[in-house]
């Protein structure tokens, strides 16, 4: 991997590391208005700790270079129940941030397998 292509890789990850700090804390805390979004969409309670305890560990995976392809892969499916679920509800307003980090994180997977 060349030098800029190393740089792009490290600040995609950064991005979606903060990105997903934030996202996971959120559900971790239980900060309004999660709890009553995945109430909402009819997942239980729990999911919704799970699912902020996968995006805050895989926020950490990505930020270390040696593990940033499993916390890619784990975003990405995060990311593709996260469409799943707002196409299901009829949320389009909502794709957009999820649309944006699971472009985030399919081009952290594809610079990681350039390697």
């Amino acid at each position: 991997m060349d030098k800029k292509t190393r740089i792009a890789s490290h600040v995609i990850a950064g991005l979606l590391m903060l990105a997903f700090l934030g996202s996971g804390a959120t559900k971790l805390m239980g900060m309004e208005p999660m709890p009553e979004q995945f109430q909402g969409w009819g997942y239980p309670i729990w999911f919704m700790y799970l699912t902020g305890l996968i995006e805050v560990g895989c926020a950490a995976l990505v930020a270390i270079p040696k593990t940033r392809l499993v916390g890619g892969l784990g975003l990405f499916f995060t990311m593709i129940g996260a469409i799943g679920t707002h196409l299901v509800f009829a949320e389009f307003g909502a794709l957009v941030a999820p649309g944006v980090l699971l472009a985030l994180s399919t081009t952290v997977l594809w610079l990681e397998q350039k390697k």
